[in-house]
């Protein structure tokens, strides 16, 4: 009798196991349903995480630079300056993986321009030319976050409107140049 109980309990424990073994085998099958591959062997998907990783760590500097030396920058445009540069930073990104890494082309006629000029320079060979492209795209933004944070404008809800317009040109294209990347590493 007590060895029977022993294999009733034994035979428990294995159909325990064999059914958190069938629920993780699940999960990995709603992940790849979700990611189009399993979470342990998706390449595309560290792409991803990796630019969407960079783009948060150079906006957390900007913005740090911006609170040390420009400090009305951050105190005027608040969350959505934060935003505003994580958008532009994300496209700068994504463009350097696509352009230097994937062998992406812009199709940007300005954009193409600025890569143009920085394949010429000595550098290109060794570390590539999109990163002329993200330093642009952030000059720029500085300039402009600085003019916009000294005008009246940057407390009314037009100038709120204006940067959420900043955002949206930048995350639309970083996530098109995302989905390019996702399908170019996912196939090989």
């Amino acid at each position: 009798m007590r060895i029977s109980q022993e294999i009733q309990q034994h035979s428990v424990l294995s159909n325990l196991k064999l059914s958190n073994a069938s629920s993780i085998v699940r999960f990995e099958s709603r992940s790849a349903i979700a990611f189009g591959c399993p979470i342990t062997e998706c390449p595309a998907l560290s792409w991803v995480l990796g630019v969407i990783g960079a783009s948060l760590l150079l906006t957390v500097g900007i913005w740090w630079v911006f609170e040390m030396f420009v400090p009305l920058i951050p105190q005027r445009t608040g969350l959505f300056g934060a935003s505003a540069v994580f958008a532009q930073v994300f496209d700068g990104v994504s463009t350097i993986v696509g352009v230097d890494l994937l062998s992406f082309t812009e199709q940007v006629f300005v954009s193409r321009q600025i890569l143009s000029v920085a394949s010429e320079l000595p550098t290109a060979p060794s570390i590539g030319v999109g990163w002329a492209l993200l330093v642009v795209k952030i000059g720029v933004l500085t300039g402009a976050l600085y003019l916009f944070s000294n005008e009246s404008e940057a407390d009314s809800p037009y100038g709120r409107w204006l940067l959420v317009i900043v955002v949206i040109v930048g995350v639309i294209p970083g996530l098109n140049n995302l989905a390019l990347i996702w399908e170019t590493v996912a196939a090989g």
